[in-house]
C-alpha cells in the first residue's frame, strides 16, 4: 500500500507540524496533531459495493462506484510523549478522557525508573496559563508555556 505523508497545520490548536497521511490506493486519510493529540480519519464505508457480486463481472470493480466517507474524530483532553531507556524512538498519542489522564499520570509514577521522557500537552484550564497550550514534564514536575 502506498502512502503520502506530510506535515499539516492542526485545525484545533494551530500547531504547524501535525502528521497527515494519505493512502494512495484507498484514498483514505489520517491526521494526528503531535501537540494536542487531535485525530481525524476519513474512512471509506462502502467498499463492499465497489465490485460486482454476481454475474459475468463478479469481482470486477464497478465503474460507477463512488466512495462514501465516514469521518472519525478524536478530541482528547491531552496528548502524551514517552521515551523509555534504551528505546530508539518516542511514543506519542492522545489521552482521550480525564480518567485516562489520571491513569496515565499514575502509570508514569510507577514506571519513572524506566522512563527518560514523560510529557503531556494540554489546553490549560486554570492558573496563570488559562486558555493557553502548556507542556507538563511529569518526571521533572515542570510546566512550560508553548508558543502559540
Amino acid at each position: 500500500m502506498s502512502t503520502v505523508s506530510q506535515e499539516q497545520e492542526c485545525q484545533r490548536c494551530g500547531y504547524e507540524h501535525g502528521y497527515h497521511e494519505f493512502q494512495t490506493r484507498t484514498s483514505e486519510e489520517y491526521f494526528m496533531c503531535r501537540r494536542c493529540g487531535h485525530q481525524i480519519q476519513y474512512v471509506i464505508d462502502n467498499w463492499e459495493d465497489s465490485k460486482y457480486k454476481s454475474g459475468k463481472k463478479k469481482g470486477q470493480k464497478r465503474k460507477t462506484w463512488k466512495p462514501k466517507y465516514r469521518t472519525e474524530t478524536i478530541v482528547p483532553v491531552a496528548s502524551y510523549t514517552l521515551k523509555t531507556k534504551d528505546a530508539l524512538g518516542r511514543q506519542l498519542g492522545p489521552v482521550p478522557t480525564d480518567e485516562d489522564l489520571v491513569n496515565f499520570r499514575e502509570n508514569v509514577k510507577e514506571r519513572c525508573e524506566e522512563l527518560t521522557l514523560a510529557k503531556i500537552t494540554y489546553l490549560c484550564a486554570e492558573g496563570d496559563n488559562i486558555g493557553k497550550w502548556v507542556e507538563e514534564d511529569l518526571l521533572k514536575n515542570k510546566v512550560k508555556l508553548l508558543k502559540q
